[in-house]
């Protein structure tokens, strides 16, 4: 499951820059490829979250749900590796290396000053917020970094490989650069979706102790803020808790559990080379109790996956005798070990089809 995982976030990927180079109709097959793929291995996640909490003394419920969930990850599996020849007949990127080298160039420049907002938007947060607020985050400016430099190194290499006219160099150092800059960007993006939701948190907070008035739960809320810094969202919900019947109480409750499955989704996509089972499992079901209206679940569901997926980060291994942004990309499963050759599209089977 952790690897048809992997496959189906590489392709996700991947198609990114496929779609820029190509366009939407050109890579509808592979999107449907990918929707496809996505749509099994939530299934697979759905049973496995089952059987996590069943009786596994029945043997026969066990063998026949692990069955279905192989046979789910097959079928993903078997759809992405069926379209891996077609996707990269379409991006010919022996050909096209020059034009998608351009772009990825013009991505990389674009991005190098958006990781100064995103420290800027969590430094002016710092002073009003606990620690805790902040800590989802809190590591992204690291990251964002050592994709850049590791894409910017990838970059360099590809354009030197183009100059030797060593076409197949310069396509494993640009599609290696091109996830780089795509986990890039969803750090940084994520940096400023949790600035806004704590900036957004704190506009709704005051607008419910303004119509709130002298009520018991908004006094003590008052006198929580007036002691220091604190996390708006957490006052939101001890005042919610309080009065659950209070106007928008829903609406505060869905934008909270979008914010938490998205970090949740972030975590576990930019740390997957090093991310086990049970933090996707878990933010599998946090997705379809978002989708299925259920936000108190899939909020808990999120916030436990963000923590099994720190944890497994926590306990990596780093090698030693490889610089810190390329251990970064192993642990991003930017690339891929033994050999360091970047994933690509596809399932399992072909995913790793430029290494060797």
């Amino acid at each position: 499951m952790v690897r048809t995982d992997d496959a189906v976030r590489t392709s996700a990927e991947e198609l990114f820059f496929a779609t820029a180079q190509a366009g939407e109709a050109a890579t509808r097959p592979f999107a449907e490829a990918v929707g496809w793929a996505r749509g099994e291995l939530a299934d697979a996640f759905r049973l496995r979250h089952r059987l996590d909490g069943a009786d596994t003394a029945d043997d026969d419920l066990r063998r026949h749900t692990l069955d279905e969930i192989c046979s789910r990850c097959s079928s993903a599996n078997r759809r992405l590796d069926a379209e891996s020849a077609a996707f990269d007949r379409l991006r010919d990127l022996r050909t096209a290396a020059p034009d998608a080298l351009a772009r990825a160039e013009a991505l990389a420049r674009a991005l190098a000053p958006r990781l100064a907002t995103a420290e800027a938007a969590l430094a002016a947060l710092a002073p009003g917020h606990p620690e805790a607020a902040l800590a989802p985050v809190a590591g992204h400016p690291d990251g964002i970094r050592d994709r850049l430099a590791f894409a910017g190194a990838a970059l360099t290499e590809a354009r030197a490989a183009l100059s030797a006219t060593d076409r197949r160099g310069a396509v494993l150092s640009l599609r290696a650069a091109e996830s780089a800059l795509h986990q890039a960007r969803m750090l940084i993006s994520g940096v400023l979706r949790h600035a806004y939701g704590l900036t957004a948190a704190a506009a709704r907070l005051r607008a419910v102790l303004a119509a709130a008035g002298d009520d018991p739960a908004a006094d003590e809320a008052r006198r929580l803020m007036a002691k220091g810094p604190y996390d708006p969202r957490e006052v939101l919900r001890e005042l919610d808790a309080a009065a659950p019947g209070r106007p928008g109480r829903w609406n505060r409750t869905v934008l909270a559990a979008y914010g938490e499955v998205a970090a949740a989704r972030d975590a576990v996509t930019t740390q997957r080379g090093a991310t086990g089972c049970r933090a996707r499992t878990h933010l599998a079901e946090a997705e379809r109790h978002l989708t299925q209206g259920a936000p108190d679940r899939a909020r808990t569901l999120a916030l436990q996956s963000r923590a099994l997926a720190d944890h497994d980060t926590d306990g990596f291994p780093r090698p030693d005798d490889v610089p810190p942004p390329v251990a970064t990309a192993v642990l991003a499963g930017i690339v891929l070990p033994p050999d360091l050759a970047p994933a690509c599209f596809g399932g399992v089977r072909t995913r790793g089809r430029l290494g060797g």
